[in-house]
């Protein structure tokens, strides 16, 4: 397998640390409503626990203060989600700091002849593919730098990012409502239930999330493959 890379040593560093991409426009409604929808329940479910009030619309008058405080933070979050370090979203994602994107699980699983492999980069030739995961990441970056625009590329990396800020908020979520719930003092069947759908739902984003990313990390390697010259 040869792959044929046209790179450009002067270009900078080509390191992993300097993937900066974030959720596309066309993406960005599907948080907030996922947020909503999170907001609803959780108001549904504190109005069932506590309840103390003739109608529900009463009772939202009289916790008004306590659940705009609640629910300011958590539109707060959203906004500030685009300062958070992608490092920390990935690791809630795939659980692993000190690789947050398992490329060299990729290599693995798409590449499986890599000590075979070679790497050709304007008359420079390496005689395998990297088997240091830390070169192997400089290497994947130097390929995603290449082929970023590349129609399968932009897919993946597009349904990735959207998966990897779900997985953000459901961590949130999770920490926030069920704080919220922990200090009303009341262990109901509807709180167990409650907690239960929190850890639930952050568990089955960041699965969906690492399944994407994995598919990402593997279409950048599948379209550089396309590129090789046998």
């Amino acid at each position: 397998m040869i792959f044929t890379l046209k790179l450009d040593k002067n270009a900078g560093t080509h390191s992993l640390i300097n993937f900066r991409e974030s959720l596309p426009a066309a993406n960005k409604a599907w948080p907030i409503c996922f947020l909503a929808l999170n907001i609803l329940v959780f108001t549904g479910v504190t109005y069932s626990v506590l309840g103390g009030s003739p109608s529900f619309m009463s009772w939202i008058n009289t916790h008004r203060e306590s659940l705009l405080t609640l629910y300011g933070g958590l539109v707060l979050t959203l906004i500030v989600g685009n300062l958070v370090n992608w490092r920390l979203k990935s690791v809630l994602v795939f659980w692993s700091w000190s690789t947050p994107l398992p490329v060299a699980e990729v290599f693995k699983r798409y590449l499986p002849d890599r000590q075979g492999g070679k790497l050709e980069a304007r008359g420079s030739c390496i005689d395998s593919l990297p088997r240091n995961p830390a070169e192997q990441e400089d290497f994947w970056f130097r390929i995603y730098s290449q082929h970023k625009a590349h129609p399968a590329v932009i897919e993946m990396r597009d349904h990735f990012l959207l998966a990897q800020e779900l997985t953000w908020l459901s961590f949130v979520l999770l920490i926030f409502f069920g704080m919220g719930l922990i200090t009303t003092g009341v262990l109901a069947i509807d709180t167990l239930i409650y907690a239960a759908f929190l850890i639930l739902q952050y568990i089955t984003a960041s699965t969906v999330a690492r399944s994407s990313g994995k598919r990402f990390l593997g279409n950048v390697l599948a379209v550089a493959e396309t590129h090789k010259i046998a």
